[in-house]
């Protein structure tokens, strides 16, 4: 019951906030990108027959979200969430209170979570919208036929199952360190990193290359990476025990 007044005090945090905001706005950007690029010149991109256009779509979505969008929205996202109490000076305050304090960093946790939760349901929304539209526009893209949901939401929910360990790394570091700058920093040099080893045998185990590596399998037609996907998924539940473990020890100034 504390955990989930913990929760619930996070959500009302975030409400009418610019990290609310941000869960529904980034989907809409990456998609809306793609739909132009859909819209100007489709028929040069796709190398299957038209009748696996929702497919093409939802490929370039999800490795464009997967390998770029995702790893800098969290370092974004968890950043934002760990400034409400920076700006404030409130850590000191709310680890004085009679709360565990891994109540407090769990409750972050879970609503950085869960917001990346809604952004892939909006990524999955925007995308079927994107879809319809182009059917309107362009009746020859082959958007008529019928959505192929399996294939079409299975890379959508492991590239959200592989972010679970990227997440915990932020929500610790954005949360352990003051400045929104080095936690950017930090998000961005390592996102760097991850798109050039994504191709390499170090992406298996790069955290910031785990939901790349698993979607850029999947659009290939390959077998789920199981061990991508639990290194990601039992990764961040560990890490976030370790962040957890971490604050009850510490001494917050």
């Amino acid at each position: 019951m504390v955990l989930l007044r913990a929760i619930y005090g996070e959500v009302l945090k975030v409400k009418r906030t610019l990290v609310m905001r941000l869960a529904f706005l980034a989907p809409l950007i990456i998609v809306g990108f793609v739909f132009l690029v859909f819209l100007d010149g489709g028929d040069e991109l796709w190398d299957d027959p038209p009748e696996n256009a929702w497919l093409e779509l939802g490929k370039m979505v999800n490795i464009l979200w997967a390998l770029i969008v995702l790893p800098l929205f969290t370092t974004l996202q968890t950043a934002l969430l760990a400034g409400i109490e920076h700006d404030s000076e409130q850590w000191k305050r709310l680890y004085a209170l009679p709360v565990p304090r891994w109540c407090v960093y769990v409750a972050k946790q879970v609503v950085a979570t869960g917001l990346m939760g809604l952004s892939h349901v909006g990524l999955v929304v925007a995308s079927l919208v994107a879809g319809v539209l182009l059917w309107c526009l362009v009746p020859s893209a082959g958007f008529h036929a019928p959505v192929p949901w399996g294939r079409f939401l299975l890379p959508v929910g492991v590239a959200y199952l592989g972010s679970w360990l990227i997440l915990a790394i932020h929500t610790w570091i954005g949360q352990r360190w003051k400045g929104f700058a080095l936690a950017s920093a930090m998000g961005i040099v390592l996102t760097i990193a991850g798109m050039a080893v994504i191709s390499s045998e170090w992406g298996s185990y790069y955290p910031w290359a785990l939901s790349g590596v698993l979607v850029n399998t999947l659009n290939k037609g390959e077998a789920l990476p199981w061990r991508e996907l639990v290194l990601g998924c039992g990764g961040g539940l560990l890490a976030t025990v370790l962040g957890a473990w971490e604050v009850t020890r510490r001494d917050v100034l």
